[in-house]
């Protein structure tokens, strides 16, 4: 990518369809990148928060980004037209203002995430709590819920399952947790199973094709947990079990130096343009592999269609 941000890269998420990326960064900013457009240049910058970036997500439409800080709010951007905003002497398209702006987390934001029917937004943070918003409204409304989670644990990810009823969330010690939301219904959120153990990953995301698969940045983990065991859990929190993950075709390794092929070493990367973060600032999906650096920079590795196990030098 020609553009890059001016502090360090903190996370980075595809849209369902692999065509989006957006990146946050340090410098208080989100870069908006179309994955497989001509141009090396970010469609959208999203500007306006007053600290850190610490997640994202892209709406499952595409139309819409919203973005967690440390300025303890989450903000929602239309990024669906292409408008001709405003450019500094670099020719760096800055200025986009956000559609909304959600206050009521006390600390940091780390995670947010859209349901898959675009009705409600959760977002996640050091406050321990899990915040929902109807989307359907008008203006920047309260919380339609806020939840202490009561785990001890602080939040970094956060994703709705298929029929948008619930969330999953993961903790900086990699616990995952999924709650019932109770949107039909006059209950309030609740906690309905835990995987106490130390995952080693804090970024989470569903696909809507594989609704029983945690995806995580290099991994996929099956999680199982019956209807029978939820609708049976307000007396006691059922365990939530994943299941060994499965690698994916293309991936990152542990430490971050290498893009894999099926497990194989493929492209070594020098330490400079290495993740930031193992965690957060590299993601695999499709044929993609992203990678975010200290240095602000964005690094997208694609393997063509054609690619294979056998002759897996194609990238592009």
């Amino acid at each position: 990518m020609t553009d890059h941000h001016d502090a360090k890269v903190t996370s980075l998420v595809f849209s369902n369809d692999g065509k989006t990326l957006v990146s946050t960064s340090m410098d208080e900013s989100a870069s908006v990148w179309d994955v497989y457009g001509a141009s090396s240049k970010a469609t959208h910058h999203l500007e306006g928060h007053n600290d850190w970036l610490r997640g994202a997500a892209i709406s499952p439409d595409g139309k819409l980004v919203a973005t967690a800080s440390d300025d303890r709010t989450v903000r929602v951007w239309d990024v669906s037209a292409s408008p001709e905003p405003p450019v500094d002497s670099d020719d760096k398209i800055i200025g986009q203002v956000p559609a909304r702006v959600f206050e009521g987390h006390e600390y940091h934001v780390y995670g947010v995430a859209f349901s898959p029917n675009t009705r409600h937004l959760a977002s996640v943070g050091d406050d321990g709590m899990v915040l929902l918003r109807d989307l359907v409204g008008e203006g920047n409304q309260e919380p339609k819920d806020k939840k202490p989670a009561s785990y001890g644990d602080w939040w970094r990810g956060v994703v709705f399952t298929p029929d948008s009823n619930r969330v999953l969330t993961v903790s900086s010690r990699g616990v995952v947790v999924i709650w019932n939301l109770g949107f039909e219904s006059v209950e309030e959120t609740q906690r309905l199973a835990v995987c106490d153990r130390a995952n080693l990953f804090t970024s989470i995301h569903i696909s809507q094709d594989q609704p029983d698969v945690l995806l995580t940045n290099s991994k996929a983990w099956d999680f199982k947990i019956s209807e029978a065991e939820l609708e049976s859990s307000e007396a006691a929190t059922s365990s939530l079990q994943l299941q060994r993950p499965a690698s994916l075709p293309i991936g990152i390794t542990e430490d971050g130096s290498w893009i894999t092929w099926n497990d194989k070493k493929l492209i070594l990367l020098p330490m400079e343009f290495r993740p930031a973060d193992i965690d957060s600032c590299s993601w695999a999906q499709g044929r993609s592999v992203v990678v975010g650096c200290k240095s602000g920079q964005v690094l997208l590795f694609r393997l063509s269609e054609n690619a294979s196990p056998e002759y897996p030098n194609q990238a592009t």
